[in-house]
């Protein structure tokens, strides 16, 4: 496995990456109207797809979600208190963006079930241990 690959196969570094990108989008793209909420749940929902996906083919599995789940929270915390700093429109006036943080943590974790299901069809076809 190469150096790149390896790097985006840690789930620190993927939320890193996001975190990065979306604070550059909000400082450049999102002055003052609701674009800030919008790129943070993209970035949440990216996240959230990549992440499980990507997690499948690892080996120490059980330690990946560990630290994807804090990594999630950490990214979701952070992106929301960037997007409430760039926005002069408050998150309490704009209520679908809280109910899409919701579905996103409930697709977030649906997903990571998923995975593990196939992670286990996986290796029980391939014939290796979990």
């Amino acid at each position: 496995m190469s150096v790149k690959n390896e790097i985006f196969s840690k789930p620190i570094f993927q939320g890193l990456i996001l975190l990065a990108f979306s604070t550059i989008a909000d400082l450049f793209i999102s002055t003052n109207t609701a674009n800030a909420w919008v790129i943070t749940n993209s970035a949440l929902l990216l996240f959230a797809v990549g992440n499980p996906i990507i997690g499948i083919f690892t080996k120490k599995w059980a330690r990946y979600v560990g630290i994807s789940l804090a990594t999630f929270a950490t990214l979701t915390i952070a992106l929301y208190y960037l997007a409430h700093i760039n926005c002069s429109i408050p998150s309490a006036e704009i209520t679908q963006y809280k109910s899409v943080l919701f579905t996103l943590i409930v697709f977030y974790l649906m997903i990571l079930s998923i995975s593990a299901l196939f992670r286990v069809v996986i290796y029980t076809l391939e014939g290796k241990e979990l």
